[in-house]
């Protein structure tokens, strides 16, 4: 007696490579954003409007306010944030790779977190008025 058995094969996508979590509301932000999107390897990434997702996307043990004030990036080895996310998001696109890595050799890290904190300052701080996480 033989059995025929039917093979399923269930199509998913593989997870992305890194996630990428950004303030929607900073005009600065979203065009930034909207040109790594534009990039080879951005199919790879997961990129979360924190302005508009819902709670249950925000990176784990990270409030939407704190996530909304510096840009995050989350991989297989942890979440990253301010130049550090820059860094990560850019070794995970082709164009960039050599980029990243060159610019994580120490002090370079530093020196970027620095710039991005004065960045921080200056960024426009009036969001979308219907957002009651923006920073106002």
């Amino acid at each position: 007696m033989s059995f025929m058995t039917a093979e399923i094969c269930i199509e998913s996508s593989p997870p992305p490579l890194a996630t990428v979590y950004f303030d929607g509301g900073c005009p600065i932000c979203s065009r930034e954003i909207g040109f790594y999107r534009h990039q080879p390897g951005a199919d790879q990434v997961s990129w979360i409007d924190l302005t508009t997702c819902p709670d249950n996307v925000l990176p784990p043990g990270i409030s939407r306010q704190a996530a909304m004030a510096r840009f995050h990036v989350q991989t297989a080895d942890g979440i990253f944030d301010g130049a550090a996310g820059f860094l990560t998001l850019w070794r995970q696109l082709p164009r960039f790779r050599l980029l990243g890595r060159l610019l994580s050799i120490p002090p370079l890290p530093w020196i970027l977190e620095f710039g991005y904190r004065i960045f921080l300052r200056i960024r426009p701080t009036r969001k979308l008025d219907d957002c009651d996480v923006c920073i106002k």
